[in-house]
């Protein structure tokens, strides 16, 4: 049935192809500030099952505290403590899967003692009109 839409082995194709370039283009820059898998990378062995795998979503839980990347991820605020040398303050804005990324949190704060991270929560409410 041509001129229908592609078929399954065209569908994989495709699905094969974008999670190839996904693997092949995660450690390069310009990605998205709060990029959880640049600040904590998930191993290749655990890319290659697939998002939907158990073992996948297990390992995201467990290192990330959430089962799929920041979305919406965009600065709020840059600035820094004029009385402060070398101090600079900048808030992001993010959407979470389900449930903020605590476990990524933890061990930020671990690997960066200096760095301050403030997390404030906010369920349902938006920081702008029109913000969803």
């Amino acid at each position: 049935m041509a001129g229908h839409g592609p078929d399954a082995r065209e569908l994989r194709e495709v699905i094969a192809a974008r999670h190839d370039l996904v693997l092949a283009r995660w450690h390069e820059a310009g990605g998205c500030p709060l990029d959880l898998h640049r600040l904590i990378p998930i191993p290749g062995t655990i890319l290659q099952l697939g998002e939907d795998a158990p073992a996948a979503r297990q390992w995201l839980w467990g290192h990330w505290g959430t089962t799929q990347k920041l979305r919406q991820v965009r600065v709020l605020e840059e600035n820094g403590d004029r009385r402060l040398r070398r101090s600079a303050r900048v808030s992001y804005a993010f959407l979470s899967a389900d449930w903020t990324p605590w476990q990524a949190i933890l061990r930020l704060r671990r690997d960066w003692p200096t760095l301050v991270l403030a997390v404030q929560p906010r369920y349902g409410e938006t920081d702008e009109p029109g913000d969803a």
